[in-house]
């Protein structure tokens, strides 16, 4: 008995050191450091309607150009072919109307700009962490840390982040995401498991974020694609509602919107 007590209070004087540096002075100044991205951010490409919760598509042209994630990746001759042949029979099918239903996660790169789905961001020195309310995040260590090495990198949907700060932008690199579709409306925007993303994330207002997205993927790409995401900040929202589109809080009938229960 006394040695397990004697273990216990020697492995708290162990802790006492990495508590005292996790509250040093060094890194109150690197907190005091970071910008202020408190609140929630939304997507601003285009407007939702109050009423009904669905994007104003006198807007969608925007939404679709080549400088986001809608609009034609610059790809290479072969990817090109079956990027137009898959569009085309996915328009015929009917299946870019199923889309709109999906209620599983979207990953990334498409979870950064989804209309009428605020994001949220937590600054520490160590790590920013980007939070979806469809319970997704996103991890970026910013400690020094590098990727993890081949043998321990395997493809997932939000791939591996690391970053850095430069000033009060916060540039992000992130490997190892799961080939296959952006994913949402992207639905025939492949990409290949090396593709490679480079984000510069700042803000650009009292109340306006910008990230902007170079995609490199050597198999499939001619080029580097370069996409530009703007955020507004979200007014009157202080906490999220975790996204349940099976069970819809706000039905609308007859035109309007409902509250659920009664």
């Amino acid at each position: 008995m006394f040695r397990r007590c004697f273990i216990i209070i020697a492995g708290l004087a162990c802790c006492c050191p990495v508590v005292a540096a996790m509250n040093s002075a060094q890194r109150v100044q690197a907190f005091a450091a970071l910008p202020d991205w408190t609140g929630f951010w939304e997507w601003n490409a285009i407007e939702v309607d109050a009423l009904s919760g669905e994007p104003d598509l006198s807007k969608f042209r925007s939404v679709i150009s080549d400088t986001t994630l809608y609009g034609h990746p610059p790809y290479n001759a072969a990817w090109d072919a079956k990027y137009r042949a898959d569009t085309a029979a996915m328009f015929t099918s009917g299946k870019a109307t199923a889309s709109f239903k999906n209620c599983g996660a979207f990953g990334f790169p498409a979870q950064m700009s989804i209309w009428g789905s605020p994001l949220q961001l937590l600054t520490t020195p160590e790590q920013t962490v980007i939070l979806f309310e469809r319970f997704e995040a996103r991890y970026v260590y910013t400690d020094g840390r590098k990727h993890p090495k081949k043998d321990d990198l395997w493809p997932t949907t939000e791939g591996d982040s690391i970053g850095h700060w430069e000033g009060d932008t916060l540039v992000i690199d992130t490997v190892a995401r799961k080939a296959g579709p952006i994913g949402f409306l992207a639905l025939t925007s492949l990409l290949s498991k090396e593709a490679h993303f480079i984000e510069r994330i700042r803000k650009v207002g009292a109340n306006a974020l910008e990230d902007r997205l170079t995609i490199e993927d050597p198999v499939a790409f001619a080029r580097p694609w370069h996409i530009t995401i703007g955020y507004r900040r979200v007014a009157g929202l202080d906490r999220f509602i975790g996204y349940d589109c099976e069970n819809d809080r706000n039905p609308i009938v007859d035109g309007k919107i409902q509250i659920a229960p009664p």
